[in-house]
């Protein structure tokens, strides 16, 4: 593990959340280009449980491109990136292809972001998190964020989507003493 990654010590209850229909996933509050993505989700995805990856046209979604990212579901129950858009990847100042949760946040962080994103692929369900969290780059970063499952079958995810939208806090990691704080957690059964 790398000394430059922030240790975001974890709220146990983060992953809890609350149940809603598909339609109230994303808070009323959240930026209007992630309802937009949302609804383009659920646009593709059809009488279907879930889209397949080959459903997403990056050509529909331009405004979209630099805040996604695509999630391999590996067989062992882990997730490898497949791609980033460039303001995901600027977060931890590299390319995401090919790296693994636990090669960019410590055990505990996660641990967190691999009890929801199984969750996504397992149920199969949709989350929307809106969290504060120290950044290897300095300022704390605010970020919303959705998870969206991908399978060829309709019904089985084989990756998972993600959209991010990150405002920087003023405050440096040194003054972010509780690490990471949840502030929303919504989750949404995809099953039909």
């Amino acid at each position: 593990m790398s000394s430059n990654r922030p240790d975001m010590p974890t709220d146990p209850d983060a992953a809890s959340g609350i149940t809603v229909p598909l339609e109230a996933l994303v808070g009323s509050d959240a930026p209007r280009a992630m309802h937009d993505f949302v609804k383009y989700w659920i646009d593709k995805r059809g009488e279907a449980w879930m889209p397949a990856f080959g459903d997403i046209d990056p050509v529909e979604i331009p405004w979209a491109l630099s805040r996604i990212y695509v999630v391999d579901v590996l067989p062992d129950g882990d997730f490898v990136y497949r791609l980033a858009g460039e303001a995901v990847a600027e977060r931890y100042d590299r390319t995401l292809k090919g790296t693994r949760i636990s090669d960019l946040f410590s055990d505990r962080s996660a641990d967190l972001i691999l009890e929801r994103w199984r969750r996504v692929a397992s149920g199969p369900s949709a989350y929307y998190s809106y969290t504060q969290h120290a950044s290897i780059r300095g300022p704390s970063v605010t970020a919303r964020r959705v998870m969206l499952p991908l399978g060829g079958d309709g019904r089985t995810a084989d990756r998972l989507l993600g959209f991010a939208v990150f405002d920087e806090d003023e405050r440096s990691q040194d003054q972010f003493s509780n690490g990471l704080i949840t502030k929303d957690v919504r989750w949404s059964d995809l099953r039909r």
